[in-house]
């Protein structure tokens, strides 16, 4: 749950460097993810340009929900209000032959279903799937995204969507590591307000 996951951080600090609140730890993590860290294609939210191309793509995420929900609206997500939230808690490639599945277009129209996420085993399950949802008219290809390689980069999935000749293509598309930067958010903002705010209450 994240209520323990901030619980057991604040327990860790307070054992190494000093006393802190759990309650302040989860103010300065929370408040920390807003629109700025959403991930970006130059000047332009990723998530804008995935939905030019599938105006009612799939979030799918997992962890704690209630944790994956309040970043979805703390950043801007949900006021997008054509995006369809699959939040899961534990094991999301379970859910996923379903999520699929729920995309064969109602008219027998072939759609083309692109997964992508930072995770290669979520991938990797994805493309397993392909033998069973054929019947249903759906062609599964995937993505590997990396923010951080300039190879596998927003950018580069737009160009790898571009080239997709079906034209019904649905997205379902992973959050944390892709839509939105979790580590940045952590490594530039969450850790200096920690350190500031130990800093402060060292000096009481």
């Amino acid at each position: 749950m994240w209520e323990e996951s901030i619980v057991l951080m604040a327990e860790m600090i307070s054992q190494e460097i000093r006393q802190v609140e759990s309650e302040q730890i989860q103010q300065i993590i929370e408040n920390s993810f807003t629109p700025d860290a959403l991930s970006l294609v130059g000047s332009k939210y990723f998530i804008d340009s995935l939905l030019e191309v599938d105006p009612e793509l799939v979030l799918w995420s997992e962890g704690d929900i209630s944790w994956q929900a309040s970043k979805a609206s703390r950043t801007g997500l949900t006021t997008r209000q054509s995006i369809r939230l699959e939040l899961i808690g534990k094991n999301k490639t379970s859910e996923l032959k379903d999520i699929i599945l729920s995309l064969a277009d109602e008219f027998g129209e072939k759609v083309h279903v692109v997964v992508i996420d930072d995770k290669e085993k979520n991938l990797a399950h994805a493309s397993s799937l392909q033998d069973q949802v054929l019947d249903s008219g759906i062609i599964i290809s995937i993505y590997h995204l990396n923010l951080n390689d300039v190879q596998a980069d927003p950018a580069n999935c737009l160009a790898f969507l571009s080239e997709i000749k079906e034209k019904n293509i649905r997205l379902i598309v992973d959050m944390d590591g892709v839509l939105i930067n979790a580590d940045r958010v952590l490594l530039e903002l969450v850790a200096p307000k920690i350190v500031l705010l130990l800093q402060k209450l060292s000096v009481k």
